[in-house]
């Protein structure tokens, strides 16, 4: 078990979990998320994403809009 260190976020989302932060289908993501440029990991065949990572690409993509990814606004 990974031993809680003061300061650190773990908030880890599965696909499921950051599709829905992200509005898109878990399948879509799965396959797109390496061609969008969606900060992720691999955990074996898992995909893992940081909640942090994920909002400060979504913050990121406000100022540049893609064809290919519906452009997107966080609201806090």
């Amino acid at each position: 078990m990974a031993e809680y260190v003061a300061g650190l976020s773990y908030d880890v989302l599965n696909v499921s979990e950051a599709a829905a932060l992200l509005r898109c289908h878990p399948k879509t993501l799965k396959i797109k998320a390496a061609e969008w440029g969606v900060p992720h990991r691999r955990q074996g065949s898992q995909l893992r994403f940081s909640k942090q990572q994920l909002l400060e690409w979504i913050q990121g993509r406000e100022t540049y809009s893609s064809p290919k990814l519906v452009h997107m606004k966080v609201t806090a």
